[in-house]
């Protein structure tokens, strides 16, 4: 069996990725894997800590002490947002920090799989939302597996592979039946959520150009677009 393993910031459409991906006829999602890890490695607080502890799924999250055989095996990719729609999303629930943004640690798993030479595919929500078949064909080509048609739709409600934090992250993933268009913010509330999240990127600029270079990283975005809208066409 083969692990495709899905990397991201919170609040990312990662969960609406994980819906597109439950749809298929030949994967079983796993919903978070390591979610408790995270908590217990990094002593951050979460309103259902307890539940996680005792059901024992374990974020999106790669922490320290990961062995690194989980970098060297399966399939790798990642899904990347915006900070002006993650910020605000964020907050809504827990109030909000570095430590639980994960740029830098998205910065650091590109780098090591880019230094194992395994450069991850990188799609943008951004996408998901304007062009989902597009976009998910470019990564179903990236990752060697078929694109299904039935990526695209789901039924509205909860799935059985939901983590037990689901009731309250899920709420608008709950109502949906697919991708929706890009949230369009009030001028002035835009401008203000752009000036926090370049605030945001002021704080991995520096880890970015250490690891990898920018001109690293553009050719990925480009070379799955690309693939996508040849695929579409």
């Amino acid at each position: 069996m083969e692990v495709i393993h899905s990397w991201s910031c919170p609040r990312s459409l990662s969960t609406a990725l994980m819906y597109s991906f439950a749809q298929r006829d030949d994967i079983e999602v796993l919903d978070e894997p390591l979610n408790a890890s995270f908590l217990k490695a990094t002593g951050a607080d979460r309103p259902y800590r307890d539940e996680i502890f005792a059901s024992m799924n374990l974020a999106k999250h790669r922490i320290l002490g990961l062995p690194s055989e989980l970098m060297s095996k399966g399939k790798h990719f990642i899904l990347i947002r915006n900070p002006v729609h993650i910020l605000p999303s964020f907050d809504k629930v827990i109030p909000l920090s570095f430590l639980d943004v994960g740029l830098a640690d998205l910065v650091s798993i590109y780098s090591d799989l880019c230094q194992m030479g395994t450069p991850p595919p990188v799609i943008d929500a951004d996408d998901l939302q304007r062009n989902p078949e597009a976009t998910l064909r470019g990564l179903c080509h990236d990752l060697d597996i078929p694109f299904q048609a039935s990526m695209l739709k789901w039924e509205a409600g909860p799935i059985p592979e939901d983590g037990v934090w689901a009731s309250w992250w899920y709420k608008t993933v709950h109502e949906s039946t697919g991708f929706s268009s890009p949230r369009k913010y009030p001028h002035i509330q835009y401008e203000a959520l752009r000036f926090a999240g370049a605030l945001l990127m002021i704080g991995v600029s520096r880890l970015l150009i250490k690891c990898c270079s920018i001109k690293d990283v553009k050719p990925v975005l480009s070379d799955s677009k690309a693939k996508g809208m040849q695929d579409h066409a």
